[in-house]
């Protein structure tokens, strides 16, 4: 029988699922707009905005799932571990991640141009975007508790 701690967590990992989805869909209908198509746009709203604006809606869906998927996966192993070493290992991975992807944009944009250094970032996004790293700290977090079991 699963415990109430237990199903806090399948709910945040199916959140997880489902923004990582949403975030994706939004992200493709806002860059097929960007580039002057409308090959994936199914939202009307955003058929409406400029370039300027579709830019910043583009920013704004990054940083806020950026941080409702750190949430979901924080929240995910503290229910699930209760350990609270786990859930600081896992918010300092996504604050050195975070720092990181300021530090290349920063470092980008004061000498060869953002634009240069954009692809190299939304690499390394791409891993705060996904629930790879839920998946993989899960696994050894995991396999290090049966061990000290």
């Amino acid at each position: 029988m699963l415990n109430r701690n237990k199903i806090v967590v399948i709910l945040c990992f199916l959140l997880l699922l489902l923004s990582v989805y949403i975030k994706e869909i939004l992200s493709l209908e806002i860059n097929s707009l960007i580039a002057g198509g409308n090959k994936f746009s199914k939202v009307g709203v955003l058929k409406e905005l400029s370039t300027n604006e579709l830019v910043k809606w583009k920013w704004l869906v990054s940083i806020f799932f950026t941080i409702v998927i750190s949430i979901l996966t924080l929240l995910s192993f503290h229910f699930w571990f209760k350990n609270i070493t786990y859930t600081k290992m896992v918010a300092k991975l996504y604050l050195i991640v975070l720092c990181l992807v300021i530090f290349i944009g920063g470092a980008g944009f004061l000498t060869i141009g953002f634009s240069e250094v954009y692809p190299l970032l939304r690499r390394v996004f791409g891993i705060i975007h996904s629930p790879i790293p839920f998946f993989i700290l899960f696994v050894l977090f995991y396999w290090k508790e049966k061990e000290e079991l």
